[in-house]
C-alpha cells in the first residue's frame, strides 16, 4: 500500500491545507477582513507545520486591537512552537512592556535581538531602551545596526543625530542632519534642524529656506514655528509672528519631553505680541 500525505487526505476530504490556510488567510488580513483571518489562522493553529505563524499572526490581530492580555499568550505559543522566531520574541516583548513587566519586556527583546541582526526594529527598540536608561554611548552604537535594514535606516539616523545632540555633539549631529537632507529629501526634521543652526549663526534667510521646507514635510514641528515666528519678529511682521506662534500653540500634545518647554514659550510670545497689539504699538502687514 502506497503512503498517502496529508494533505492528499485532506483534499479528498474537502479539507485545506494548513498552508492553504495560512495563505487564505493572509489573503483576508491584508484585505482587512479581520474575522474571516482570525477563523483561519486558528484553524490553522491545530498543525504543528503553522502553528507559529498562526498564533503569531493571531497576536499581531489582538495586539493591534489593543488586546496586550489577549496578545500575549498567542506570541508565547509562537515562540513555544518556533523559539528562533525573532518577531515572535519582539512582539512578546512590546506585549510585556504594554502590561508593565519590564523584566520579561527586556529579556524577550535582547533574545530577538540576538537572533535576528537584521531586524532593526529590534534593535532600535533595544536602542531606546538603552537611552531611557541613560546610557547614551550604548544606545549610539546599538541603533547603528538599523541603519542597514530599510524599514528602519532612516528613523534610526534621526536618533542617532538627536542623541548626539543631547550627548553634547552638536556638530555631529549637525553633519548627520546635513546628510540625512542630502540622502532622505523626504523627511522634515533633518530641514528644521539644519535651519535651527543656521538660526544660533544669524543667518536668517538660509535659516528660513530650511526651516519653511521643513513644516512643508511636516508642519507638526514646533520648534521650527518658534524659529519662523522669531524671524518674523526681527523682520518687525509681528502680526504674522502671532498667527504662527498661535499655530504651534493649536498643535496636538505630542509626547514629546520638552513639549511643556515649548508650549509655555510660545504662549509667552503670544501672548507680549498681543500686548503690543493692545497698546496700538505699529505692526507690519
Amino acid at each position: 500500500m502506497k503512503w498517502i500525505s496529508l494533505g492528499f487526505v485532506l483534499l479528498l476530504a474537502g479539507c485545506q491545507t494548513p498552508t492553504a490556510l495560512m495563505a487564505d488567510g493572509n489573503a483576508a488580513y491584508h484585505q482587512h477582513d479581520l474575522s474571516r483571518a482570525t477563523t483561519l489562522y486558528s484553524k490553522a493553529l491545530a498543525y504543528p507545520k503553522t502553528q507559529g505563524a498562526a498564533a503569531y499572526n493571531l497576536g499581531r490581530i489582538a495586539f493591534e486591537a489593543g488586546d496586550f492580555a489577549g496578545a500575549l499568550p498567542l506570541f508565547q505559543q509562537a515562540v513555544s512552537a518556533d523559539p528562533q522566531f525573532a518577531r515572535a520574541r519582539f512582539n512578546l516583548a512590546l506585549c510585556a512592556k504594554e502590561l508593565g513587566d519590564h523584566q520579561q519586556y527586556e529579556e524577550q527583546l535582547r533574545k530577538a535581538a540576538l537572533l535576528d541582526r537584521s531586524l532593526g526594529i529590534v534593535w532600535l527598540e533595544l536602542a531606546r531602551l538603552q537611552a531611557s536608561s541613560g546610557d547614551l554611548p550604548t544606545a549610539l552604537q546599538t541603533v547603528r545596526v538599523a541603519f542597514g535594514d530599510p524599514a528602519t535606516g532612516p528613523q534610526a539616523r534621526l536618533l542617532a543625530a538627536s542623541w548626539k545632540k543631547e550627548a553634547g555633539r552638536p556638530e555631529e549631529a549637525l553633519a548627520d542632519y546635513q546628510e540625512l537632507v542630502r540622502t532622505h529629501p523626504y523627511l522634515g526634521s533633518p530641514y528644521t534642524e539644519t535651519g535651527l543652526a543656521r538660526l544660533r549663526e544669524g543667518k536668517d534667510g538660509q535659516a528660513e529656506e530650511l526651516l519653511l521646507r521643513g513644516l512643508q514635510l511636516d508642519f507638526r514641528q514646533p520648534r521650527a514655528l518658534l524659529a519662523i515666528g522669531e524671524i518674523l519678529e526681527r523682520r518687525g511682521d509681528r502680526s504674522t509672528a502671532l498667527q504662527v506662534y498661535e499655530k504651534a500653540i493649536a498643535l496636538p500634545p505630542d509626547g514629546a519631553a520638552d513639549e511643556a518647554g515649548w508650549r509655555a514659550e510660545a504662549e509667552e510670545k503670544a501672548a507680549e505680541l498681543r500686548r503690543t497689539q493692545d497698546s496700538g504699538a505699529p505692526t507690519k502687514g
